[in-house]
């Protein structure tokens, strides 16, 4: 595709480019929407805040989002830019263009701390990326819904993996508000020819453990990426057209119309979201029985609901192939995942039941991160005859389990399905087998500078971010504490270095080091020891 001339470019106008250059960004052109977004910048007489800011987006997904640092660097440098000029403005306007162009600015300057906050959690950050978020809370009455409901939801996912669910708690609470987010939550038409789906943004059941067990991730979140100004989307469908598509909470960037947020959200999406969290909340707070009940609910909304609801139906923007060619791989991906979220959570709840046998059941029915089946036409026939089979069944797990498919044979579940493997193992109280298992994981696990993504999710709208999908410290810290439970201080402390560039501000990782050196110091004494009495003798 030839890019646009200059003299074309001089008669079109700066919507039109910047739509361009949202298409270009989305089918990975990102040579050609760097020059728009630059043409662009030579329309406005001064720097503006949006285009500076999709600039480094796109800019970042050039490099193959290679450097998260440094775009979290630039962000921050664009952050203040913003807020100077928006001072020295303000001192130049009058009043009521003043207040008018300090909300359309506080607006763009809303999405680019959000940004901020996402690439902050990614990189562990967890201190900067609270500051950020709740700043962004307390004054989230002027923000857009749909972003304001994004970080809400993020804000609970940095509660829950700092272990703080008396906060989450607060933040929950506002999301569950009856009048909460009334102008993007509406009730979706049913589409009967579309079965699309969407996800939570959390399938991570981890917390609410004992404090020196290990790190037991009972699967990954999948954060959307950042964002850009959107082009508009128009739906297919012959006669009416159906009310979709609909953006997906769990898929970021994918805004169906030009210039400004969706005006629509699945309900049913969003109450399944609560319905996690809430969960995940009561389990933190070991309140096991309110969890199995949220749990449930959620698993009735998915069934009933949100499997109908026309979220990210095929389009060149989610699955990168026109009309129907693998349209709807990206919707399988997004249904197994779902149910593979639900499914790490009752693994978890068994877990905490000390039910081994009934966890690891559990764990092999997870298709999560976007894993593809060997033939997913086959799965779906498959997953249709089993749910028919399991109305009348007591025991549904025993019904669910793939034949095509293993967690451990995937390259996308290999390395958490090692890991919770080991969590198990150390229940059952064999650390030398639960780090055999950590090893496993650490082995199977993808670094973060190879390309990840499957069904069509290379694409920068829907691009599973390979920065959080890199659990090699999470994994190392597990191995390292079974390495010294199984008097290996050795082994343990080489394991637990791999973890101080992430964790260097985590008191517990240099407490388990010192533990490690004392070891190693006491077996020395014991073998020099050993060695003066055998001289003597």
């Amino acid at each position: 595709q030839a890019l646009l001339g200059e003299g074309r470019v001089g008669t079109m106008s700066t919507t039109s480019v910047a739509r361009d250059a949202f298409e270009s960004f989305h089918s990975g052109n990102n040579a050609k929407c760097e020059k728009l977004l630059d043409q662009i910048s030579g329309f406005k007489t001064s720097v503006d805040v949006k285009v500076a800011h999709n600039k480094l987006i796109n800019e970042y997904y050039k490099s193959g989002c290679a450097d998260p640092q440094h775009l979290l660097t630039q962000l921050t440098q664009a952050y203040d830019k913003g807020r100077e000029r928006d001072k020295k403005d303000k001192s130049r306007k009058k009043r009521d263009e003043e207040e008018e162009e300090a909300y359309r600015e506080d607006e763009d300057l809303g999405v680019l701390r959000y940004n901020q906050a996402l690439i902050c959690l990614q990189l562990r950050q967890h201190a900067q990326a609270t500051l950020i978020l709740e700043e962004l809370f307390e004054n989230i009455e002027p923000i857009d819904d749909f972003l304001a409901i994004k970080i809400c939801f993020l804000l609970l996912e940095l509660c829950l993996l700092q272990r703080e669910p008396e906060q989450a708690v607060a933040v929950l609470a506002y999301l569950e508000k009856p009048a909460a987010f009334n102008t993007v939550l509406r009730s979706e038409r049913p589409t009967p020819k579309v079965d699309a789906t969407s996800s939570i943004a959390d399938a991570e059941g981890g917390e609410g453990k004992a404090e020196d067990t290990p790190n037991d991730a009972m699967a990954v979140v999948i954060p959307e990426p950042p964002k850009v100004v959107s082009a508009s989307v128009k739906p297919a469908g012959e006669g009416e057209p159906p009310e979709g598509p609909l953006p997906s909470l769990t898929v970021g960037a994918f805004l169906p119309k030009h210039g400004r947020a969706p005006d629509t959200i699945s309900r049913a999406e969003y109450r399944f979201f609560c319905n996690m969290y809430r969960a995940r909340v009561n389990v933190a707070l070991k309140n096991t029985k309110s969890a199995k009940k949220d749990v449930k609910n959620a698993m009735e909304v998915l069934e009933s609901e949100l499997r109908h609801a026309p979220l990210l139906t095929p389009h060149p923007h989610t699955t990168g192939t026109p009309k129907d060619e693998g349209g709807t791989a990206l919707q399988d991906a997004l249904q197994r995942q779902q149910h593979a979220i639900v499914n790490m959570f009752k693994a978890y709840l068994e877990y905490t039941r000390q039910n081994a046998r009934k966890a690891m059941k559990l764990l092999t029915l997870c298709q999560f991160n976007f894993a593809e089946s060997k033939g997913d036409a086959s799965a779906m026939a498959d997953d249709k005859s089993s749910k028919s089979k399991r109305k009348g069944s007591a025991d549904d797990d025993e019904e669910q389990i793939p034949i095509d498919f293993h967690p451990a044979q995937d390259g996308a579940c290999a390395p958490f399905f090692f890991n919770n493997l080991g969590c198990i193992h150390f229940l059952m109280h064999k650390p030398s087998l639960a780090a055999f298992y950590f090893q496993k994981a650490l082995h199977a696990m993808v670094p973060s500078s190879e390309p990840m993504g499957k069904a069509g999710l290379r694409l920068p709208g829907v691009l599973a971010t390979k920065h959080w999908l890199d659990r090699r410290a999470e994994v190392a810290y597990n191995a390292g504490l079974q390495m010294l439970m199984s008097d290996q201080p050795a082994a343990a402390f080489k394991c637990f270095e791999q973890c101080a560039p992430v964790f260097r501000t985590w008191p517990r990782l240099w407490i388990r080091m010192a533990e490690c050196c004392i070891e190693l110091h006491r077996q020395s004494l014991n073998h020099s020891g050993g060695n003066t009495v055998e001289s003597t003798h």
